[in-house]
């Protein structure tokens, strides 16, 4: 039995137990005419084909790649921001699909040689002549941060975003004898980019805390010469502290007010008052009960056009009066744009789920906006990575130079 907002009676559902799909591209879809973007949202047993399965073998990104690619994407952006990792032959699957033949992935080494091993593409990739640009976050994670350095030290791709994570340490699972059942999990090694990057990050002068916490000072483009190495081309990258993206670009902050409205879920909880109109007048999926909140206007129902307006926003600051949250007419409107924007992302996610949010606020975003903008340069480091890099140094000297 369950309460649920809009409706005037509790619903009932009959639960039966069943295996919990896995997913790994929750959505993918064209984001111009002619470049595909891809959410991957982790490294599991439906990501990818691994080396020596059958030829005809596709699971979720191989799928989504050739959907895209077959409805005319010459070009594609992956997203995995915020992919905390997952199955290290994933990672080394997912690298197979856009690297060459006999191309490293990764490699790991330990205080004793039979910690070391190494991970070698075994296949042409299906997709190493389609230019890539990779998004990443800070929390992009272990074997996010493989295929991220993997893909950059080959030259691949562009990178875009912010210094990932860091979490490139490898445990060895030692049952202990005289306790069935109980193991101890011992470090034994670290993971290196092919150019002989660390992916960890350095934690024995930090605090527990701290590590985990990631201070907002350390999430600028991490650029010490402690771990540069070169890529293939011979472009300098970075390593010791995660992956340095070759293009920085951190997301939009939230003002004051709009970060304590998010921290008490305010545009979660105001955009449960809305319903799809395509569900109006068909039966409940799952469950039984009248939805008396639609007639009375209590549930608001919408289209995938939805649009905030002044409607809307006079409706959200009703909500925080009921909520007793605190805010001013000046509040309102010195935030109205990221309110209208964080407004809009939420109803939509409630409503059509997270693909319809991506599609409709890519506008808005600036890491996929400059991901897209790199696309011909993407193209560029691909057939020509001596141009590209002569261009990138300039632009980076360039920058270096102008007054802060």
């Amino acid at each position: 039995t369950i309460v649920r907002q809009g409706y005037d009676q509790p619903l009932e559902f009959t639960v039966i137990r069943d295996e919990i799909p896995l997913h790994a591209v929750p959505f993918s879809f064209m984001a111009t005419r002619k470049t595909g973007y891809i959410r991957l949202v982790d490294f599991n047993e439906v990501t990818a084909c691994r080396p020596g399965e059958a030829r005809d073998c596709e699971r979720e990104l191989e799928r989504a790649l050739r959907t895209l690619t077959q409805g005319g994407a010459t070009s594609i952006i992956l997203d995995i921001r915020d992919n905390p990792g997952g199955l290290l032959d994933q990672a080394f699957a997912v690298s197979n699909l856009f690297l060459k033949k006999g191309q490293m992935v990764v490699f790991t080494r330990g205080r004793s040689k039979r910690d070391e091993s190494s991970y070698v593409t075994e296949v042409e990739g299906r997709y190493a002549e389609v230019p890539l640009v990779l998004l990443v976050s800070k929390h992009s994670a272990s074997a996010s941060e493989i295929v991220a350095g993997a893909i950059q030290d080959h030259d691949r791709a562009l990178i875009v975003g912010e210094t990932t994570f860091g979490k490139g340490l490898v445990q060895t699972i030692i049952p202990l004898r005289n306790n069935r059942g109980y193991a101890l999990a011992l470090t034994t090694a670290r993971y290196y980019t092919p150019s002989g990057r660390s992916i960890q990050r350095d934690y024995a002068t930090t605090a527990l805390e701290d590590y985990y916490a990631m201070p907002k000072e350390r999430r600028t483009c991490h650029q010490s010469g402690a771990d540069a190495k070169l890529t293939d081309a011979g472009r300098k990258v970075y390593g010791g502290d995660g992956i340095t993206p070759d293009y920085c670009v951190e997301p939009a902050t939230p003002s004051k007010f709009v970060a304590y409205l998010q921290a008490r879920q305010a545009f979660i909880g105001f955009s449960r008052s809305y319903a799809a109109s395509e569900s109006a007048g068909v039966a409940e999926i799952a469950g039984t009960g009248s939805r008396s909140g639609v007639s009375s206007g209590k549930i608001k129902l919408i289209s995938r056009d939805f649009q905030v307006d002044d409607k809307v926003l006079a409706d959200f600051t009703a909500y925080l009066d009921s909520r007793k949250l605190r805010h001013s007419a000046e509040d309102i409107a010195a935030n109205r744009e990221a309110i209208s924007r964080l407004l809009l992302e939420e109803v939509l996610r409630q409503v059509y789920g997270e693909g319809e949010v991506r599609r409709r606020t890519m506008a808005w975003d600036p890491q996929v906006q400059k991901a897209l903008s790199l696309v011909p340069k993407a193209e560029e480091l691909l057939k020509e990575p001596q141009r590209f890099i002569a261009e990138y140094e300039a632009e980076a000297k360039a920058a270096a130079s102008r007054p802060q």
